[in-house]
């Protein structure tokens, strides 16, 4: 009686993926999306920057924007990005900073973009 109930649990096991592949689709690579960390702080203190709003750009088109959380962190989904714009919103509550633009570093797994006070 083992025997057989093995067998038909065999092909059950290999039925099953076919059947669910033929209704859905075939799997594939269920990574995360393209995904991009980073944080907006003081170029002097280093600390984080909240209400800093951070523009994800590629060929010189807006694609994305985020606005930073109170740690100063941002994070951009399945955009695709040469540069980053950061624009001060929130006027003087944390300093009047200058914009930055600075070019997206693909190979780093947290972009640090560090902006002025303005003088």
């Amino acid at each position: 009686m083992k025997r057989p109930s093995k067998i038909l649990l065999g092909v059950i096991g290999s039925v099953v993926p076919v059947i669910v592949s033929a209704c859905y689709g075939a799997p594939y690579d269920f990574e995360a999306p393209n995904r991009i960390l980073g944080r907006v702080v003081d170029s002097v203190s280093k600390a984080g920057l909240p209400g800093m709003r951070v523009s994800c750009q590629e060929s010189g088109i807006v694609r994305a924007t985020e606005v930073t959380n109170a740690q100063g962190e941002f994070e951009f989904f399945d955009v695709q990005c040469e540069q980053f714009v950061v624009d001060d919103t929130d006027g003087e509550s944390n300093g009047a900073y200058t914009q930055l633009n600075a070019t997206y570093c693909g190979e780093c797994s947290n972009q640090v973009l560090e902006v002025d006070l303005q003088e």
